[in-house]
């Protein structure tokens, strides 16, 4: 493998965190980046003082730099919990699927007892509804909370509803603790609420 030398790594890594899909949401990629290309600065002009001091910050820098790269697999749907969950977790994959067949999805999993799933399919097929019905703008690495906040301004009274199954939804895809079957038959239900629901005229006009 080619050696590819700092300056070169950080041209690299700037060029992939200016792409498009991150481009309205890059706070916490821009913290670390930020962080991540000071202590380098340090160490490669000899900040760090004594060898001891560079070795602290070239471990920092490390650290650093392998939390940027789970974000960066976690905002491209690359790193999931485990093999388990059958489902992809980003928000855009599948898009010919219509919303209504997400849901049915969903609805099968549930009865099947795969509730990661059901959350998962849940969540992609509630913001697939909006998306058809132009209530929400959908992009590529959006996030469930995104999702949850942007879906919210459409139905106010549905936003504490909406950031419970966004949490689900992280616990479904992410976290070593499994969705309960509590928490798969509600989004089930949230999801084919919304798709009954129109919001009401002064929302749609605020919008």
């Amino acid at each position: 493998m080619k050696d590819v030398d700092p300056d070169e790594a950080r041209r690299l890594l700037l060029d992939e965190l200016s792409e498009g899909q991150y481009a309205h949401r890059q706070n916490i990629l821009e913290r670390l980046w930020g962080m991540l290309r000071d202590l380098l600065d340090a160490l490669l002009q000899g900040d760090g003082g004594s060898p001891a001091a560079g070795t602290v910050v070239a471990v920092v820098v490390v650290l650093l730099a392998l939390a940027l790269a789970v974000v960066l697999l976690r905002r491209r749907g690359m790193l999931r919990r485990r093999a388990a969950l059958r489902e992809e977790i980003e928000l855009t994959a599948d898009a010919a699927v219509p919303a209504e067949e997400l849901r049915r999805r969903a609805g099968a999993a549930v009865l099947a007892g795969r509730h990661d799933d059901a959350v998962v399919l849940a969540m992609r097929a509630l913001v697939r509804d909006l998306s058809e019905r132009t209530l929400l703008e959908v992009t590529d690495g959006m996030t469930a909370h995104e999702a949850a906040a942007d879906a919210g301004r459409a139905f106010p009274e549905l936003r504490g509803r909406l950031a419970r199954t966004a949490d689900d939804f992280d616990t479904a895809a992410y976290s070593r603790r499994t969705a309960s079957a509590r928490q798969a038959e509600a989004a089930v239900r949230l999801a084919e609420y919304l798709a009954q629901t129109t919001p009401e005229a002064s929302v749609l006009e605020a919008l």
